[in-house]
């Protein structure tokens, strides 16, 4: 007959008390993480929802501006584009870039678009646009606006980049901060300028379009009495940044 091992009996028992108690351990530890984590995500929606009504008054702020000065820029750049259509740039000359992007990342492919579309200019690709497709310029030259342009380029066309205007949307956009800009572009005297950026189309969608501005024709007509300010009307519908 045999004899019950009673070693071995408390054995199993310990261990399987043991592991009881592991597991409530284990369940008590999962709960109190997960209330923290719920905790956590509370607070972040907090935060989150203060920072989406900022940037919704910021946005329609913005959008006033621009629905206000629409009204004055849509004429001239149809008038430019009518222009443009004309084969009066000089395509063996120099070529200067104008390359609108943000200070801070944004959602989607606002800041990359720009900087593929100013990539393929850079290395002489076709970008199935009529006004910079036929042109072979001898020296190309690239301003920045905003920094993430700077960070997308700098390491492939450090040497192309002129000057690099960051934090322009501290405060809102207004004529003062493009005339700025413009003049300081303009006083180099570049051929030919090419703007990329972003054309708002609603607060979802916009459209990477190029706007063209040659310099060489519009100085002959204008017989250099009026300043060539008309550059400033493409910064004015750049969408808000933030």
């Amino acid at each position: 007959m045999l004899k019950p091992n009673f070693s071995s009996f408390m054995t199993r028992c310990s261990m399987l008390s043991w592991n009881t108690v592991e597991k409530k351990k284990f369940a008590s530890d999962n709960l109190r993480s997960l209330s923290l984590r719920i905790k956590s995500v509370k607070s972040i929606q907090k935060i989150t929802k203060a920072m989406k009504m900022v940037a919704a008054s910021k946005f329609k702020g913005d959008q006033r501006r621009l629905e206000k000065c629409s009204n004055f820029s849509t004429p001239l750049v149809d008038v430019f584009n009518r222009l443009n259509k004309l084969d009066i740039h000089k395509k063996n000359e120099e070529l200067a870039i104008i390359a609108i992007s943000s200070d801070k990342g944004l959602c989607g492919s606002v800041n990359s678009s720009v900087s593929r579309l100013c990539k393929k200019l850079l290395e002489n690709e076709q970008v199935n646009n009529e006004l910079v497709d036929n042109i072979t310029p001898n020296k190309i030259y690239l301003y920045g606006i905003g920094e993430k342009i700077r960070s997308a380029l700098s390491r492939l066309h450090k040497d192309k980049f002129q000057v690099i205007y960051n934090e322009y949307n501290k405060i809102p956009i207004n004529f003062l901060t493009c005339s700025y800009i413009a003049e300081r572009i303009m006083n180099n005297n570049h051929s030919n300028i090419i703007i990329i950026y972003n054309h708002f189309k609603s607060a979802i969608s916009f459209d990477t379009q190029i706007l063209s501005k040659w310099i060489t024709y519009l100085k002959i007509y204008t017989n250099s009495i009026l300043p060539p300010y008309y550059i400033i009307l493409s910064f004015k519908i750049w969408p808000p940044s933030r």
